[in-house]
């Protein structure tokens, strides 16, 4: 059931792959809520969904993001991105507007995507998007030049700061954490300081907090990395960090 699974302020919710089956849960009081069917149905593999709390509304919000219906042009069939939006207060879906560019950014399956502020933040290839989720707006950051590095990372939540580690394409041993920062108006990427992490990972998946990561190694199993004492333990199992 759960191969979309996000939290947010303790409230998750749980997806199964279409997205078409969603629950809202609430570990602390242990009570589910179902939500209703989106409007549109899936067609072709590849869904997207992002979960926030809009905190001007006070409303807990999630997005879907589907191609859905088909277009038959001289027998080439083309299919069509469709995004909806459901709000708890209304408990209802609606369709939204969204960039052009977006087409061209949903390019992978299972978008990593992360929450702050209102704001959900999903991965692409080059670029990151940004939905509001008060104003339902959709904007489009580029990550750092890569130039002479190489992402090593999904992008995390790094202390309420979105956030992604490159690796160093001289020393591969050396890895930078950047955050999206604001300042005044002005979103950049900012290098805040350097990993030591000669252990052969392919991919920073999350941050746990205190210095500690989970990463996959070379052979596709997850380890839990802390930073500060520089060793890894293998876990007992899979996270669930496709999709979140």
């Amino acid at each position: 059931m759960n191969h979309f699974i996000h939290s947010c302020n303790g409230l998750v919710y749980l997806s199964n792959r279409r997205g078409d089956v969603i629950y809202l849960w609430n570990p602390l009081t242990k009570q589910f809520k179902t939500l209703p069917t989106p409007k549109k149905q899936v067609n072709f593999p590849q869904l997207d969904l992002g979960f926030g709390f809009d905190s001007i509304s006070n409303d807990y919000k999630l997005f879907r993001i589907v191609w859905s219906d088909i277009l038959f042009d001289n027998y080439a069939i083309t299919y069509v991105l469709k995004v909806e939006l459901y709000s708890t207060k209304a408990n209802f879906w609606k369709e939204i507007q969204f960039l052009e560019i977006v087409h061209s950014f949903l390019t992978c399956y299972d978008t990593k995507c992360v929450s702050n502020n209102g704001l959900l933040y999903m991965d692409g290839n080059d670029e990151l998007l940004l939905f509001n989720s008060h104003t339902e707006v959709f904007r489009v950051y580029p990550f750092p030049n890569y130039v002479h590095l190489k992402r090593k990372s999904d992008i995390l939540d790094y202390e309420g700061f979105v956030a992604i580690i490159l690796e160093s394409v001289c020393d591969r041993s050396v890895f930078s954490l950047w955050t999206l920062d604001n300042d005044c108006g002005k979103v950049s990427w900012i290098k805040k300081f350097n990993i030591e992490a000669d252990h052969g990972f392919s991919l920073i998946a999350l941050y746990l907090g205190v210095g500690q990561y989970v990463a996959r190694n070379c052979n596709a199993r997850y380890v839990c990395f802390d930073s500060t004492k520089k060793d890894n333990n293998k876990l007992p199992f899979t996270p669930p960090v496709s999709g979140i």
